[in-house]
Parts: C-alpha cells; sequence; structure tokens
C-alpha cells in the first residue's frame, strides 16, 4: 500500500492478506511532484523498504495507491472530445484532493487545449 503525501511517500508491506494481514514494514521517501513524477518517490520509498526488511526484493501481487496531498499533484489528461475530457479530468482531479480552479482559469484552459491540439496538429501534418 503507499500513500502518497505533500511531502513524503509512505509504503506498508502486509503478509498473508486473505487469512489474517500482517504488517511487516514500512518505507519512506519524499513526494517527487516538483519532479514531474510521483513514481520517483514511490521507487525510493521502496527501497527504504527493502532496507528496513533487509532484504534484495519485494514481491506483491497488488499495489494499491492513494493520495492525501491536499492538491499538490498534477495531472494530465488526453481525449478525443474536450467537454467529455475536461469533465472526467475535473472529477478526476476533485476525487484526489484537488482545487476547482475551474471557474476562475475556465477560459485559461481552453486556450491552452486550444494550443496544444494546434500543436499536434502541426505536428502530425
Amino acid at each position: 500500500m503507499a500513500e502518497i503525501g505533500s511531502t513524503t511517500t509512505v509504503v506498508s508491506g502486509f503478509s498473508d492478506l486473505a487469512a489474517a494481514p500482517r504488517l511487516v514494514g514500512q518505507g519512506q521517501g519524499p513526494t517527487t511532484v516538483e519532479a514531474g513524477d510521483v513514481r520517483q518517490g514511490l521507487k525510493l520509498a521502496l527501497a527504504d523498504l527493502r532496507a528496513n526488511l533487509g532484504t534484495e526484493e519485494l514481491e506483491w501481487q497488488h499495489i494499491y495507491a492513494c493520495s492525501s496531498a491536499a492538491g499538490g499533484l498534477k495531472m494530465t489528461v488526453h481525449g478525443l472530445v474536450y467537454d467529455m475530457t475536461a469533465r472526467a479530468a475535473r472529477e478526476a482531479a476533485l476525487g484526489a484532493g484537488a482545487v476547482d480552479w475551474e471557474k476562475a482559469t475556465s477560459s485559461v484552459i481552453q486556450s491552452m487545449a486550444a494550443a496544444s491540439w494546434s500543436k499536434r496538429s502541426t505536428v502530425a501534418s
């Protein structure tokens, strides 16, 4: 289980999930939002967990992640229909704790999307 916070990413390892779940260890690393990829912080937290457990390898069937970073994470969405894509992105971002800036910046967002679309169409042609 990974929890990606505003400043720290924490991973918790469990065993015997089906029978009697047991916490076997935790690791942490800095959240790497500023680097543009929170997976870097996740890798650091997993390395810390390996060190804390004294093992070279970790095995898992599933890894679950959540975020408690109140709007600190950034996301990008890509879609074919602007209205549907923007609505889905907004719902996903708000569900992850993002701040709703839509009313203040909707024209900025639309102009950025239009600029991004025109760059892609010129590259494709």
